[in-house]
This record gives C-alpha cells, structure tokens and sequence, in this order.
C-alpha cells in the first residue's frame, strides 16, 4: 500500500477517532453523564505483518477507549 492510503487510514482511524472523543467527550464529563461506544477490530489484538497499519490503528482505538475518561 503506498503512504497516501496510509495516510489516510491513520487519520480515519486514530485522528479523527481521538479528535471525536476530545469534541464529545469532554461535555459529557462536565455534565456528568454520556456514554462513548468505541468499535476497534479484532485486528487489534492481532497483529499482522500484511497488516500491520491497519492493526495498529485498531489497536490504539482499544487502547484510548480502555483509558477512560479524564477530567481536569
């Protein structure tokens, strides 16, 4: 696969996924109440080297949903 699909994974997958928890998590802790349903792969406890990009982005959307919300 060449960088510009890439790219594009890794944005789709983990940009734009850490970019919607920021957008919507953060007034659901305010409010005290929300929920965030994450959906990685089973990808992400795989990996594998034909793979391995996609793996991985899955593996970080686990990763950050697993996390748990954070407040200030």
């Amino acid at each position: 696969m060449n960088w510009g699909k890439y790219s594009y994974m890794i944005n789709l997958n983990m940009r734009t996924y850490a970019g919607n928890i920021h957008h919507f998590g953060r007034p659901m802790i305010e409010k005290g109440r929300g929920h965030i349903l994450n959906i990685a792969s089973i990808a992400a406890f795989a990996p594998a080297p034909s793979e391995a990009m996609y793996n991985s982005s899955k593996a970080f959307v686990l990763a950050l949903g697993q996390a748990g919300p954070r407040s200030r």
